[in-house]
Protein backbone atom coordinates (compact mmCIF):
# COMPACT_ATOMS: atom_id res chain seq x y z
CA UNK A 1 0.00 0.00 0.00
CA UNK A 2 1.00 3.63 -0.57
CA UNK A 3 1.10 4.46 3.16
CA UNK A 4 3.45 1.53 3.90
CA UNK A 5 1.06 0.06 6.54
CA UNK A 6 0.89 -3.72 6.06
CA UNK A 7 -1.65 -4.44 8.81
CA UNK A 8 -4.49 -6.56 7.45
CA UNK A 9 -2.77 -7.04 4.09
CA UNK A 10 -2.18 -10.49 2.57
CA UNK A 11 1.24 -11.11 1.06
CA UNK A 12 1.84 -13.86 -1.50
CA UNK A 13 5.48 -14.94 -1.49
CA UNK A 14 6.65 -17.30 -4.22
CA UNK A 15 9.26 -19.72 -2.95
CA UNK A 16 12.61 -19.88 -4.74
CA UNK A 17 11.89 -23.19 -6.44
CA UNK A 18 8.70 -21.80 -7.92
CA UNK A 19 6.80 -24.86 -6.83
CA UNK A 20 4.75 -23.22 -4.09
CA UNK A 21 3.48 -19.89 -2.83
CA UNK A 22 3.62 -18.87 0.85
CA UNK A 23 0.66 -16.72 1.91
CA UNK A 24 1.19 -14.43 4.95
CA UNK A 25 -1.48 -12.28 6.60
CA UNK A 26 0.03 -9.37 8.56
CA UNK A 27 -1.51 -8.80 12.00
CA UNK A 28 -0.23 -6.34 14.61
CA UNK A 29 -1.24 -5.85 18.26
CA UNK A 30 -1.28 -2.76 20.36
CA UNK A 31 1.84 -2.10 22.46
CA UNK A 32 3.94 0.75 23.83
CA UNK A 33 4.18 3.62 21.39
CA UNK A 34 7.04 5.51 23.07
CA UNK A 35 10.27 4.73 24.90
CA UNK A 36 9.64 3.42 28.42
CA UNK A 37 11.67 5.42 30.97
CA UNK A 38 13.65 3.15 33.31
CA UNK A 39 12.65 5.13 36.39
CA UNK A 40 8.91 4.53 36.04
CA UNK A 41 6.61 1.57 36.67
CA UNK A 42 2.91 0.85 36.43
CA UNK A 43 0.65 -1.28 38.60
CA UNK A 44 -2.94 -2.48 38.38
CA UNK A 45 -4.14 -1.64 41.87
CA UNK A 46 -6.94 -3.02 43.96
CA UNK A 47 -7.25 -6.51 42.44
CA UNK A 48 -5.41 -9.80 42.54
CA UNK A 49 -2.09 -9.79 40.74
CA UNK A 50 -2.52 -10.53 37.06
CA UNK A 51 -6.26 -9.96 37.12
CA UNK A 52 -8.21 -7.27 35.33
CA UNK A 53 -11.02 -4.82 36.12
CA UNK A 54 -8.53 -2.70 38.04
CA UNK A 55 -7.21 0.84 37.88
CA UNK A 56 -3.74 1.51 36.46
CA UNK A 57 -1.39 4.02 38.01
CA UNK A 58 2.20 5.01 37.25
CA UNK A 59 4.95 5.77 39.77
CA UNK A 60 8.40 7.19 39.09
CA UNK A 61 11.58 7.92 41.02
CA UNK A 62 13.01 11.34 40.33
CA UNK A 63 16.30 10.70 42.14
CA UNK A 64 17.01 7.31 40.59
CA UNK A 65 20.53 7.07 39.18
CA UNK A 66 19.39 5.87 35.76
CA UNK A 67 17.58 7.08 32.68
CA UNK A 68 14.69 9.33 33.68
CA UNK A 69 11.51 10.54 32.11
CA UNK A 70 11.53 13.62 29.94
CA UNK A 71 9.36 15.72 32.22
CA UNK A 72 10.42 17.91 35.19
CA UNK A 73 12.55 16.08 37.83
CA UNK A 74 12.37 12.89 35.77
CA UNK A 75 8.59 12.69 35.69
CA UNK A 76 7.41 10.84 32.54
CA UNK A 77 5.62 12.83 29.90
CA UNK A 78 2.10 11.71 29.11
CA UNK A 79 3.34 9.83 26.05
CA UNK A 80 5.97 8.09 28.19
CA UNK A 81 3.42 7.30 30.92
CA UNK A 82 1.18 5.63 28.33
CA UNK A 83 4.19 3.60 27.20
CA UNK A 84 4.82 2.53 30.83
CA UNK A 85 1.20 1.40 31.17
CA UNK A 86 1.22 -0.59 27.95
CA UNK A 87 4.62 -2.12 28.70
CA UNK A 88 3.27 -3.28 32.06
CA UNK A 89 0.23 -4.91 30.46
CA UNK A 90 2.17 -6.66 27.69
CA UNK A 91 5.75 -7.40 28.71
CA UNK A 92 5.31 -7.68 32.48
CA UNK A 93 1.84 -9.23 32.77
CA UNK A 94 1.72 -11.07 29.43
CA UNK A 95 -1.55 -9.66 28.11
CA UNK A 96 -2.43 -8.51 24.62
CA UNK A 97 -4.97 -5.72 24.30
CA UNK A 98 -7.11 -3.43 22.24
CA UNK A 99 -7.92 0.00 23.60
CA UNK A 100 -10.52 2.71 23.37
CA UNK A 101 -10.36 6.22 24.82
CA UNK A 102 -13.15 8.47 26.00
CA UNK A 103 -12.95 11.77 27.90
CA UNK A 104 -9.29 11.21 28.82
CA UNK A 105 -9.75 7.66 30.08
CA UNK A 106 -8.40 4.69 28.15
CA UNK A 107 -10.00 1.29 28.59
CA UNK A 108 -7.79 -1.67 27.73
CA UNK A 109 -9.61 -4.85 26.73
CA UNK A 110 -7.28 -7.69 27.65
CA UNK A 111 -6.57 -11.20 26.41
CA UNK A 112 -4.37 -13.72 28.15
CA UNK A 113 -1.49 -15.57 26.52
CA UNK A 114 -3.90 -18.23 25.25
CA UNK A 115 -6.14 -15.67 23.57
CA UNK A 116 -8.96 -15.83 26.08
CA UNK A 117 -10.70 -12.64 27.25
CA UNK A 118 -9.22 -11.37 30.52
CA UNK A 119 -11.41 -8.39 31.31
CA UNK A 120 -10.49 -4.73 31.24
CA UNK A 121 -8.22 -2.25 32.96
CA UNK A 122 -8.58 1.53 32.87
CA UNK A 123 -6.01 4.33 32.71
CA UNK A 124 -7.05 7.91 33.40
CA UNK A 125 -4.57 10.06 31.52
CA UNK A 126 -3.99 12.83 34.06
CA UNK A 127 -1.19 14.00 36.30
CA UNK A 128 -2.74 12.63 39.48
CA UNK A 129 -2.18 9.13 38.16
CA UNK A 130 1.55 9.73 37.55
CA UNK A 131 3.15 10.20 40.97
CA UNK A 132 6.54 10.00 42.62
CA UNK A 133 6.82 6.76 44.57
CA UNK A 134 7.40 3.05 44.09
CA UNK A 135 5.58 -0.09 43.18
CA UNK A 136 5.46 -2.85 45.80
CA UNK A 137 4.09 -6.33 46.22
CA UNK A 138 1.62 -6.79 49.06
CA UNK A 139 2.37 -10.42 49.92
CA UNK A 140 -0.60 -10.76 52.26
CA UNK A 141 -3.13 -9.53 49.70
CA UNK A 142 -1.44 -10.98 46.64
CA UNK A 143 -1.34 -8.00 44.30
CA UNK A 144 0.91 -5.14 43.23
CA UNK A 145 0.13 -1.67 44.43
CA UNK A 146 1.89 1.67 44.74
CA UNK A 147 2.80 4.24 47.32
CA UNK A 148 3.84 7.87 47.15
CA UNK A 149 7.47 8.45 48.19
CA UNK A 150 6.60 10.82 51.03
CA UNK A 151 4.11 8.40 52.56
CA UNK A 152 5.77 5.01 52.54
CA UNK A 153 3.76 1.85 53.08
CA UNK A 154 1.56 1.55 56.15
CA UNK A 155 1.55 -1.92 57.73
CA UNK A 156 -1.35 -3.46 59.61
CA UNK A 157 -1.63 -2.67 63.33
CA UNK A 158 0.57 -4.83 65.51
CA UNK A 159 2.37 -6.41 62.59
CA UNK A 160 6.01 -6.76 61.65
CA UNK A 161 7.14 -6.04 58.09
CA UNK A 162 9.79 -7.81 56.04
CA UNK A 163 10.95 -5.54 53.23
CA UNK A 164 12.39 -7.14 50.08
CA UNK A 165 13.15 -10.32 52.00
CA UNK A 166 16.05 -8.84 53.96
CA UNK A 167 15.11 -5.82 56.10
CA UNK A 168 12.77 -6.13 59.09
CA UNK A 169 10.77 -3.20 60.41
CA UNK A 170 8.83 -3.28 63.65
CA UNK A 171 5.77 -1.12 63.02
CA UNK A 172 4.33 -0.93 66.50
CA UNK A 173 0.77 0.38 66.42
CA UNK A 174 0.62 0.58 62.63
CA UNK A 175 1.23 4.33 62.40
CA UNK A 176 4.85 3.82 61.35
CA UNK A 177 5.29 3.48 57.61
CA UNK A 178 7.94 1.47 55.82
CA UNK A 179 10.29 3.60 53.72
CA UNK A 180 10.44 2.09 50.25
CA UNK A 181 13.18 4.15 48.58
CA UNK A 182 13.93 4.44 44.88
CA UNK A 183 13.44 0.94 43.57
CA UNK A 184 11.31 -0.65 40.88
CA UNK A 185 9.49 -3.13 43.12
CA UNK A 186 9.32 -3.36 46.91
CA UNK A 187 7.96 -6.56 48.47
CA UNK A 188 6.26 -6.01 51.80
CA UNK A 189 5.39 -9.11 53.85
CA UNK A 190 3.43 -8.70 57.07
CA UNK A 191 3.66 -11.03 60.09
CA UNK A 192 2.29 -11.11 63.63
CA UNK A 193 5.81 -11.64 64.94
CA UNK A 194 9.18 -13.17 64.22
CA UNK A 195 11.72 -15.60 65.60
CA UNK A 196 15.29 -16.31 64.58
CA UNK A 197 16.22 -19.80 63.43
CA UNK A 198 19.96 -20.36 63.15
CA UNK A 199 20.45 -16.61 62.89
CA UNK A 200 17.83 -16.05 60.18
CA UNK A 201 14.90 -13.86 61.15
CA UNK A 202 11.69 -15.66 60.20
CA UNK A 203 8.18 -14.20 60.18
CA UNK A 204 5.46 -16.10 62.01
CA UNK A 205 1.71 -15.66 62.40
CA UNK A 206 -0.51 -16.36 65.37
CA UNK A 207 -2.55 -19.09 63.75
CA UNK A 208 -1.34 -22.16 65.62
CA UNK A 209 -2.52 -24.42 68.41
CA UNK A 210 -6.20 -23.80 67.84
CA UNK A 211 -5.90 -20.20 69.00
CA UNK A 212 -5.78 -17.15 66.77
CA UNK A 213 -3.64 -15.40 69.37
CA UNK A 214 -1.02 -18.08 69.98
CA UNK A 215 2.56 -17.84 68.73
CA UNK A 216 3.75 -21.03 67.00
CA UNK A 217 5.86 -23.68 68.73
CA UNK A 218 9.06 -25.35 67.57
CA UNK A 219 6.90 -28.29 66.49
CA UNK A 220 4.50 -25.99 64.57
CA UNK A 221 7.41 -24.46 62.66
CA UNK A 222 8.77 -27.94 61.82
CA UNK A 223 12.22 -26.92 62.98
CA UNK A 224 14.69 -29.78 62.44
CA UNK A 225 18.38 -30.55 62.37
CA UNK A 226 20.98 -32.76 63.99
CA UNK A 227 20.55 -33.85 67.59
CA UNK A 228 17.17 -33.82 69.27
CA UNK A 229 16.35 -30.15 69.75
CA UNK A 230 17.28 -26.48 69.82
CA UNK A 231 18.91 -24.05 72.19
CA UNK A 232 16.19 -21.40 72.69
CA UNK A 233 17.18 -17.94 73.89
CA UNK A 234 14.45 -15.79 75.42
CA UNK A 235 15.45 -12.47 76.99
CA UNK A 236 19.10 -13.58 77.27
CA UNK A 237 18.19 -16.86 79.01
CA UNK A 238 18.98 -20.02 77.02
CA UNK A 239 17.25 -23.37 77.53
CA UNK A 240 16.87 -26.65 75.65
CA UNK A 241 13.68 -27.35 73.67
CA UNK A 242 13.02 -30.59 71.82
CA UNK A 243 12.09 -30.53 68.12
CA UNK A 244 8.67 -31.96 68.98
CA UNK A 245 7.94 -29.45 71.75
CA UNK A 246 4.49 -27.86 71.38
CA UNK A 247 4.96 -24.92 73.79
CA UNK A 248 4.25 -21.53 72.20
CA UNK A 249 7.34 -19.44 71.49
CA UNK A 250 7.71 -15.79 72.47
CA UNK A 251 8.18 -12.84 70.13
CA UNK A 252 11.87 -12.52 69.25
CA UNK A 253 12.93 -15.98 70.46
CA UNK A 254 16.19 -17.18 68.94
CA UNK A 255 16.52 -20.87 68.07
CA UNK A 256 19.79 -22.67 67.30
CA UNK A 257 19.42 -26.22 65.97
CA UNK A 258 21.71 -29.17 66.61
CA UNK A 259 21.56 -29.74 70.39
CA UNK A 260 21.05 -32.73 72.69
CA UNK A 261 19.63 -33.00 76.19
CA UNK A 262 21.88 -33.99 79.13
CA UNK A 263 20.53 -35.76 82.23
CA UNK A 264 22.30 -36.91 85.38
CA UNK A 265 21.25 -36.83 89.05
CA UNK A 266 23.55 -34.64 91.12
CA UNK A 267 25.74 -33.84 88.11
CA UNK A 268 26.36 -30.66 86.08
CA UNK A 269 27.58 -30.33 82.51
CA UNK A 270 29.91 -27.88 80.76
CA UNK A 271 30.60 -27.50 77.03
CA UNK A 272 32.09 -24.82 74.81
CA UNK A 273 28.98 -23.53 72.99
CA UNK A 274 26.27 -24.18 75.59
CA UNK A 275 28.44 -22.92 78.47
CA UNK A 276 28.71 -23.95 82.12
CA UNK A 277 26.15 -25.85 84.19
CA UNK A 278 23.78 -26.47 81.27
CA UNK A 279 21.47 -29.41 80.70
CA UNK A 280 22.19 -29.46 76.97
CA UNK A 281 25.15 -29.43 74.60
CA UNK A 282 25.84 -28.91 70.91
CA UNK A 283 26.17 -32.02 68.79
CA UNK A 284 29.83 -32.96 68.24
CA UNK A 285 31.27 -31.02 71.19
CA UNK A 286 33.09 -32.56 74.17
CA UNK A 287 31.13 -32.42 77.42
CA UNK A 288 32.68 -32.19 80.90
CA UNK A 289 30.66 -33.91 83.64
CA UNK A 290 31.12 -32.37 87.10
CA UNK A 291 30.02 -33.54 90.53
CA UNK A 292 31.31 -37.11 90.19
CA UNK A 293 32.71 -39.13 93.08
CA UNK A 294 36.36 -40.04 92.73
CA UNK A 295 36.74 -43.70 91.81
CA UNK A 296 33.04 -44.26 91.11
CA UNK A 297 31.91 -45.72 87.83
CA UNK A 298 29.32 -44.08 85.58
CA UNK A 299 27.46 -45.10 82.46
CA UNK A 300 27.00 -42.62 79.62
CA UNK A 301 23.97 -43.78 77.60
CA UNK A 302 23.51 -42.08 74.22
CA UNK A 303 20.10 -42.27 72.55
CA UNK A 304 20.54 -43.96 69.20
CA UNK A 305 24.18 -44.76 70.00
CA UNK A 306 26.42 -46.90 72.18
CA UNK A 307 26.73 -46.67 75.96
CA UNK A 308 30.17 -46.17 77.47
CA UNK A 309 31.28 -46.86 81.05
CA UNK A 310 33.62 -44.37 82.71
CA UNK A 311 35.46 -44.43 86.04
CA UNK A 312 35.91 -40.95 87.51
CA UNK A 313 39.42 -39.84 88.34
CA UNK A 314 38.70 -36.91 90.59
CA UNK A 315 35.35 -35.13 90.60
CA UNK A 316 34.84 -34.88 86.86
CA UNK A 317 35.20 -36.80 83.62
CA UNK A 318 34.69 -36.09 79.92
CA UNK A 319 32.28 -37.39 77.32
CA UNK A 320 34.16 -37.52 73.98
CA UNK A 321 32.87 -35.24 71.22
CA UNK A 322 32.14 -38.13 68.85
CA UNK A 323 29.71 -39.61 71.40
CA UNK A 324 27.61 -36.43 71.63
CA UNK A 325 25.11 -37.35 68.93
CA UNK A 326 21.83 -37.94 70.80
CA UNK A 327 20.24 -37.26 74.18
CA UNK A 328 22.61 -38.38 76.94
CA UNK A 329 21.82 -39.88 80.34
CA UNK A 330 24.64 -40.30 82.86
CA UNK A 331 23.89 -42.75 85.66
CA UNK A 332 25.83 -44.14 88.62
CA UNK A 333 27.12 -47.67 88.24
CA UNK A 334 27.03 -50.01 91.22
CA UNK A 335 29.68 -52.72 91.62
CA UNK A 336 28.12 -56.20 91.81
CA UNK A 337 30.50 -59.05 92.69
CA UNK A 338 29.03 -62.15 91.10
CA UNK A 339 29.88 -65.55 92.58
CA UNK A 340 30.24 -68.50 90.26
CA UNK A 341 29.77 -71.28 92.81
CA UNK A 342 26.38 -72.09 94.32
CA UNK A 343 26.30 -71.94 98.11
CA UNK A 344 25.47 -75.46 99.43
CA UNK A 345 25.28 -76.66 95.86
CA UNK A 346 25.43 -80.35 95.05
CA UNK A 347 27.19 -82.20 92.28
CA UNK A 348 26.01 -81.24 88.82
CA UNK A 349 24.55 -77.84 89.78
CA UNK A 350 25.92 -74.79 87.93
CA UNK A 351 25.10 -71.08 87.94
CA UNK A 352 25.50 -68.95 84.80
CA UNK A 353 25.15 -65.16 85.22
CA UNK A 354 23.90 -62.75 82.54
CA UNK A 355 23.86 -58.95 82.22
CA UNK A 356 21.23 -57.68 79.78
CA UNK A 357 21.16 -61.12 78.19
CA UNK A 358 24.94 -61.37 77.71
CA UNK A 359 26.74 -64.16 79.58
CA UNK A 360 29.30 -63.01 82.14
CA UNK A 361 32.75 -64.51 81.51
CA UNK A 362 34.44 -65.48 84.78
CA UNK A 363 37.50 -66.89 83.06
CA UNK A 364 39.40 -68.93 85.64
CA UNK A 365 38.10 -66.80 88.51
CA UNK A 366 35.53 -67.66 91.15
CA UNK A 367 34.05 -64.15 91.14
CA UNK A 368 33.52 -61.36 88.67
CA UNK A 369 32.80 -57.66 89.31
CA UNK A 370 30.30 -56.04 86.96
CA UNK A 371 29.14 -52.42 87.13
CA UNK A 372 25.39 -52.04 86.73
CA UNK A 373 22.99 -49.13 86.41
CA UNK A 374 19.45 -49.12 87.76
CA UNK A 375 18.10 -50.09 84.34
CA UNK A 376 20.37 -53.07 83.77
CA UNK A 377 18.93 -56.58 83.91
CA UNK A 378 20.84 -59.11 86.04
CA UNK A 379 19.79 -62.78 85.74
CA UNK A 380 21.19 -66.16 86.75
CA UNK A 381 20.47 -69.55 85.20
CA UNK A 382 20.75 -72.58 87.51
CA UNK A 383 21.08 -75.95 85.79
CA UNK A 384 20.69 -79.39 87.39
CA UNK A 385 22.89 -81.70 85.32
CA UNK A 386 22.03 -84.67 87.53
CA UNK A 387 18.71 -85.85 88.90
CA UNK A 388 17.93 -84.97 92.49
CA UNK A 389 15.72 -87.53 94.13
CA UNK A 390 12.74 -86.55 96.15
CA UNK A 391 12.86 -87.00 99.91
CA UNK A 392 10.23 -89.31 101.32
CA UNK A 393 7.84 -87.65 103.71
CA UNK A 394 9.50 -84.29 102.99
CA UNK A 395 7.99 -81.25 104.65
CA UNK A 396 9.57 -78.83 102.19
CA UNK A 397 10.95 -79.07 98.70
CA UNK A 398 14.41 -78.04 97.56
CA UNK A 399 14.86 -74.27 97.28
CA UNK A 400 16.96 -71.70 95.38
CA UNK A 401 17.51 -68.19 96.71
CA UNK A 402 19.37 -65.27 95.15
CA UNK A 403 21.35 -63.41 97.82
CA UNK A 404 22.53 -59.79 97.87
CA UNK A 405 25.12 -60.04 100.59
CA UNK A 406 23.35 -61.94 103.37
CA UNK A 407 19.86 -60.75 102.41
CA UNK A 408 17.42 -62.59 100.18
CA UNK A 409 16.44 -60.77 96.99
CA UNK A 410 12.73 -60.90 97.75
CA UNK A 411 11.77 -59.38 94.42
CA UNK A 412 13.47 -62.11 92.36
CA UNK A 413 11.38 -63.66 89.60
CA UNK A 414 11.87 -67.26 88.42
CA UNK A 415 11.02 -68.91 85.10
CA UNK A 416 11.68 -72.29 83.50
CA UNK A 417 9.37 -74.61 85.41
CA UNK A 418 5.74 -75.43 84.85
CA UNK A 419 2.67 -75.44 87.05
CA UNK A 420 2.95 -78.19 89.69
CA UNK A 421 6.74 -78.35 89.46
CA UNK A 422 7.62 -75.43 91.73
CA UNK A 423 6.24 -72.36 93.47
CA UNK A 424 7.75 -68.90 94.06
CA UNK A 425 7.24 -66.85 97.20
CA UNK A 426 9.17 -63.76 98.36
CA UNK A 427 11.74 -64.33 95.62
CA UNK A 428 12.48 -67.96 96.66
CA UNK A 429 11.68 -70.84 94.29
CA UNK A 430 10.64 -74.11 96.00
CA UNK A 431 10.47 -77.30 93.95
CA UNK A 432 7.62 -79.79 94.39
CA UNK A 433 8.49 -81.89 97.47
CA UNK A 434 6.85 -85.06 96.19
CA UNK A 435 8.73 -85.16 92.87
CA UNK A 436 12.29 -85.62 91.71
CA UNK A 437 14.17 -82.75 90.07
CA UNK A 438 14.87 -84.24 86.67
CA UNK A 439 18.35 -84.18 85.14
CA UNK A 440 18.67 -81.23 82.77
CA UNK A 441 16.20 -79.06 84.64
CA UNK A 442 17.11 -75.35 84.32
CA UNK A 443 15.51 -72.34 85.99
CA UNK A 444 16.32 -68.65 85.56
CA UNK A 445 16.09 -66.04 88.28
CA UNK A 446 15.97 -62.30 87.61
CA UNK A 447 17.44 -60.23 90.44
CA UNK A 448 17.88 -56.81 88.88
CA UNK A 449 20.56 -54.30 89.82
CA UNK A 450 21.00 -53.47 93.51
CA UNK A 451 21.16 -50.01 95.06
CA UNK A 452 24.66 -50.32 96.53
CA UNK A 453 27.82 -52.36 96.06
CA UNK A 454 27.17 -55.97 96.99
CA UNK A 455 28.21 -59.60 96.50
CA UNK A 456 25.63 -61.67 94.62
CA UNK A 457 25.28 -65.44 95.21
CA UNK A 458 22.83 -68.28 94.63
CA UNK A 459 22.03 -70.43 97.63
CA UNK A 460 20.64 -74.01 97.45
CA UNK A 461 18.59 -75.49 100.27
CA UNK A 462 17.96 -79.22 100.12
CA UNK A 463 14.56 -80.77 100.72
CA UNK A 464 13.90 -81.56 104.41
CA UNK A 465 11.64 -83.88 106.37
Amino acid sequence: PADGNLEGETLNIKLANGAATLTVTVVTEEGPTAVVPENAQAAITGVDEGASSGVIKVVYQKTAARAAGSGPDGKPTLEEAVAVVEDHLTRELGYTFTKASSSGTTTYTLKDKFGYPAGTATWAENGSNVIEGARYQDAAKGYETISAADGGVAVTTGKYALVNGTTWTAVGDGSVKVAIGNTDTVKIEEFDGWVKIDGVQTGVNKTYGGSSNAMPSVKDLKVSGTGSGVAKTTAAATTYVAYNDATALAQGDELATGYVKLTGTGLTFDSTTAGSSKTFAKVGEEVTVNGATNGNSYRVSVEGGDAIDVTASGTSFKIPADKVTGDITVSDLIAHTLTKAITNGVTGMTATWYVNGDEVDFGANATKVVNLSATDKLTVKVTFADKIDKVNSASTGAKLTIKAGSADVSTAKWTGVGLGEATVASGVIEFEKTADIAAGTAVTGEAGAQASAVTMTVEYTASTT
